[in-house]
């Protein structure tokens, strides 16, 4: 099962309770909402994007020397 913030909707690392995300303690389990193993979770977010474009950059920089 994965877990999501309840403020933001954002999903909580393994064993964490702290979002990083928004920074909000999820810690009261009544609040936690579980969602189906089977959802496809392999979303990329903006951040995900900056951090391979900057990757990409670095890598065929590299390779050109």
């Amino acid at each position: 099962m994965f877990t999501v913030c309840v403020e933001c909707g954002g999903y909580l690392d393994r064993d964490e309770s702290v979002c990083r995300a928004c920074g909000a303690d999820n810690a009261e389990p009544d609040d936690l909402i579980e969602l189906d193993d089977s959802l496809d979770v392999d979303r990329l977010d903006e951040w995900s994007h900056v951090k391979h474009e900057i990757v990409s950059k670095y890598a065929c920089a590299h390779c050109a020397s």
